[in-house]
């Protein structure tokens, strides 16, 4: 009998887009599906990496961050909490990841704030992290940002099998649809990249349900790759200078209704 596959998350319209419909076409090969802190912990207490650079971040980001993932959780009447028993799909809330008791070789969807844990990496070689960027040359945080200051014409999502250090794989599972980066607002490009993500963790679970099979494509990673983070004023800057809007009114109006 093929082994289910768990998924843990932190409560996000990020991660509704990515896994509510993906609950939905593969519940019967889901077994636990896991809520996570939405503020990343490291050793049970707060990460004060991430409110370090959180805090240096640019307002108009900073408003950004918020909506999606506190006023999401308050306003939205969508969760995956909501979809999961709907469809009568165990769902736990955890106070850290290091709690999920992971079977060996257990397959495991990990889109959470926080680092998975080594003891975790020697038990399964199967836990595989959705990724706004094209890994490996892409890592880090605020992507969608990040490309649009770059001179790069195209951007992707990636899904990889989770290694020891941020961002740094395993190996690749699959990589989203190219995406022209021209043309598009910061927040079109979030869309897309979230969507690609959805997709990369389609074919994930497509390839395991019809044709048993985990794709794995080993990557070279060269060290000279930066590990981005949160904008702060300067990239805004470089924003302004290449004619990028941050977001348009018709952004507005699909974030204010959690629009899909």
């Amino acid at each position: 009998m093929k082994k289910k596959i768990d998924i843990v998350y932190y409560p996000s319209f990020k991660n509704y887009i990515i896994f509510s419909d993906n609950i939905k076409f593969f519940h019967k090969i889901i077994d636990n599906v896991y809520q996570a802190p939405l503020f990343p912990k490291k050793n049970k207490s707060i990460n004060l990496i991430f409110f370090k650079n959180l805090f240096k971040s640019n307002i108009i980001f900073k408003l950004f961050l918020f909506w999606i993932s506190i006023g999401f959780n308050l306003l939205s009447n969508k969760s995956i909490a909501k979809e999961c028993k709907k469809l009568k799909i165990k769902h736990k809330k955890i106070n850290s990841i290091s709690e999920i008791k992971l079977r060996k070789n257990q397959c495991l969807i990990a889109s959470v704030s926080e680092i998975i844990p080594e003891k975790f990496l020697l038990r399964s070689k199967n836990i595989l992290t959705p990724h706004e960027g094209q890994i490996p040359e892409w890592r880090g945080s605020a992507l969608y940002v990040h490309y649009m200051i770059s001179k790069f014409k195209y951007a992707r999502s990636t899904l990889f099998f989770t290694g020891k250090k941020l961002d740094t794989p395993r190996e690749i599972n699959c990589k989203s649809k190219l995406i022209k980066i021209k043309n598009n607002t910061v927040i079109d490009l979030w869309y897309k990249l979230i969507y690609g993500s959805k997709e990369n963790v389609f074919s994930f679970f497509n390839d395991y349900l019809y044709k048993n099979n985990i794709k794995k494509i080993k990557i070279k990673i060269n060290k000279k790759y930066k590990i981005f983070t949160f904008p702060n004023s300067k990239d805004f800057q470089d924003l302004k200078k290449n004619k990028v809007k941050f977001f348009s009114l018709d952004n507005i109006k699909k974030l204010i209704l959690f629009n899909e």
